[in-house]
């Protein structure tokens, strides 16, 4: 009886301070008070699931939906949300071809231009009834979304109801501040949960949470288009995208910056002073609260768009001037090595966090001990570093050295994990204890389990640290004997063992090559394992390889056949519980198309390893560069310079969740 009575007292409470937040703007209580309300609730229907109300503020907003709380309806746009056509290039040169495009079509004597910043987050469409909020649509496959209205009353910049009764869909960016989402990710580390790389990949993730949750109220929209709908009742206002965007703010949007510059005819006199504003931009980025990628140019004369019109699914009236991925500074506040999963140390900088290349970095490699004495880094100094794509995070430069010098004759002694005395070949220092080594054997766990090998989500390196520590996780063929008491013990919640487990029971199911990949054995990784199960169709048959049959394979020399076969020597125990395993583990051949297929950028629904392993098994080879050889190229948003570079050599280039879906089918 007392849960049920603080569960109707919570739940009053949160309604009355939603009610004055989003309906007023005004906080009843300081943010840790209702966080701390929220999180006490939560806590209770977890603990007592037949007291939650249809109505919880944890599960629904405003009236109950048509759709079930765990679920999303599919909603259709009323005009598809298309991409822009988009240039990462830092010259003028990209506006200066956008406006002479545009003045073939018309002067540019009386054309208006708008600048607005790229927000880096996610696409939502706000559908609007009557001046009422009904449906909140994600991007989707540009055509069809999901409806995630139940969560976004979380978001305070989105208003429930438009001064004026519209019937309209409004455009934005759902994003998360680089400061959020440092304390936000600081709060899923101790959970245990995994780590959001980037603000954006942040806002997809809270947005589709099964049930709202307090990090929701993180989240801020902002708006940039009013795309669809009767707009009578703003006059001659509905003619002009600016005059759109005032009375959005005026409704209680936030929107985005604007300069709006006026073309007098001369292409190099407007271009250079829309570049002025692109580098003003490029300059205050690392100063900003929120990522920004770009800046987006925009005609301003609604009628001068429906004229333009589109090329294939990109507007000719806009584009997008993506900023080349940054730098930044910070300060090393320790330098520590690390050993891998075949004994080589790495020297790492653990910095400041500070967020650079659209993700928040805290280390930096910094590769070995010649590369510390060419860059006389040390702790205490501040430092440039460097951060493109999915290259890991580099020192290119000490700007302040202020700091404590580094011994690296000690740092480079002895093992940090056990103690071992370490040999130096070429430029690299070893740990050559190999599974004596708690450090190495660790690093093949962690690598075993992420997406990339048997996929077991929610089993993080603290579990797996932990797991290894207590004795449950020796080595790879220990993750298919883990159970509920095992993950509890090593401090899991039991709610996500369930989770855990039916991962491992699907990883019993994957392809051998995962398997083998999977075992960390130096030679031994993806792509030698894809070729190794083309001969050998079990683990019985590859531990019985010998050396000379398996340099008859192609990419596989003496050197990593030798070491293979001494990796399956040595792993014998491991093998042997693998082969204990219940598994449908198959080496089921797939037939080559013959094409190669590279993936950049991100993409709405997809995680790229798993797209990958998709294209994979249908018969694509996948690469990680553009080249003469490379047949397509999936560019998500982001995209950057493989996608240049697969226009310049005429590659085809796929850019919708449609196409992908076509390659795979």
């Amino acid at each position: 009886m007392a849960a049920q009575q603080e569960i109707a007292k919570l739940t009053q409470d949160i309604l009355a301070w939603d009610d004055a937040y989003y309906g007023s703007g005004t906080s009843a209580v300081s943010d840790a008070v209702y966080d701390a309300a929220k999180m006490r609730l939560k806590e209770l229907e977890t603990q007592h699931p037949d007291l939650q109300a249809p109505d919880s503020p944890t599960l629904t907003i405003g009236k109950p939906r048509a759709e079930t709380v765990a679920g999303y309806r599919k909603v259709a746009h009323h005009v598809p949300m298309l991409s822009l056509d988009t240039k990462v290039d830092t010259s003028i040169q990209p506006i200066k071809d956008f406006l002479s495009k545009i003045g073939d079509s018309r002067t540019l004597e009386n054309l208006y231009i708008v600048a607005e910043p790229k927000y880096d987050g996610l696409g939502l469409d706000l559908q609007y009834v009557g001046g009422l909020l009904r449906e909140a649509v994600t991007r989707g496959d540009g055509y069809d979304g999901e409806d995630v209205l139940r969560h976004i009353v979380f978001i305070g910049s989105i208003p429930q109801k438009l001064s004026l009764p519209l019937t309209c869909d409004i455009r934005g960016e759902v994003t998360l501040g680089k400061e959020d989402l440092i304390k936000i990710n600081a709060g899923r580390e101790k959970q245990g949960a995994r780590l959001y790389t980037n603000p954006r990949n942040a806002a997809a993730g809270l947005v589709r949470m099964k049930q709202a949750d307090p990090v929701h109220s993180f989240l801020r929209f902002t708006a940039y288009e009013i795309a669809y709908g009767d707009l009578d009742a703003l006059g001659g206002g509905q003619y002009s995208h600016t005059l759109r965007m005032d009375f959005l703010q005026t409704a209680g949007f936030t929107i985005r910056y604007r300069a709006v510059m006026h073309a007098d005819g001369q292409v190099d006199t407007i271009a250079k002073e829309l570049y002025n504003f692109y580098e003003e931009a490029l300059n205050e980025r690392d100063a900003l609260p929120y990522d920004i990628d770009g800046i987006v140019y925009k005609i301003n004369d609604i009628t001068l768009r429906e004229e333009l019109g589109f090329t294939g699914r990109e507007p000719n009236w806009a584009f997008a001037h993506k900023f080349v991925p940054d730098r930044a500074i910070t300060r090393v506040a320790d330098i520590r090595i690390g050993v891998g999963k075949t004994g080589r140390i790495t020297p790492v900088a653990m910095l400041d966090p500070v967020f650079v290349g659209g993700a928040v970095v805290s280390n930096a490699t910094l590769v070995h001990e010649e590369r510390i004495k060419e860059l006389g880094v040390k702790i205490g100094d501040r430092v440039l570093i460097q951060r493109a794509g999915d290259v890991i995070p580099e020192i290119i430069e000490v700007l302040e050295p202020d700091g404590v010098p580094l011994d690296t004759q000690r740092l480079f002694a002895h093992c940090p994990d056990c103690g071992s005395a370490l040999e130096k070949e070429g430029a690299f220092y070893y740990c050559r204890a190999g599974s004596n080594c708690p450090g190495q054997v660790l690093a093949v766990l962690e690598m075993a389990v992420s997406r990339g090998y048997l996929n077991i989500q929610g089993l993080g390196a603290s579990t797996v640290d932990a797991l290894h520590a207590k004795g449950y996780l020796r080595d790879v063929g220990d993750i298919f004997s883990l159970t509920h008491e095992k993950l509890v013990d090593a401090g899991m919640s039991p709610l996500l063992t369930a989770e855990v487990l039916q991962h491992v029971q699907a990883a019993k199911k994957l392809p051998l090559w995962r398997i083998t990949a999977s075992l960390g054995i130096p030679g031994c990784g993806r792509t030698a394992s894809k070729e190794l199960v083309k001969k050998y169709s079990t683990l019985a048959e590859l531990e019985q390889a010998q050396a000379n049959d398996l340099q008859q394979l192609p990419d596989i020399g003496p050197i990593t056949a030798q070491s293979i076969v001494t990796g399956m020597q040595v792993q014998k125990e491991t093998l042997s519980k693998l082969k204990a395993v219940d598994s449908n583990w198959t080496s089921t051949q797939v037939v080559s198309n013959g094409l190669s297929v590279c993936i950049t950028g991100s993409l709405l629904g997809w995680d790229r390893t798993d797209l990958k392993n998709r294209l994979e098994a249908v018969g694509y080879k996948t690469v990680d560069s553009v080249s003469k050889k490379t047949n397509i190229l999936i560019a998500g948003e982001g995209a950057g310079t493989k996608l240049a570079k697969a226009q310049e050599l005429g590659i085809r280039v796929i850019t919708t969740n449609e196409e992908v879906q076509t390659l795979l089918s």
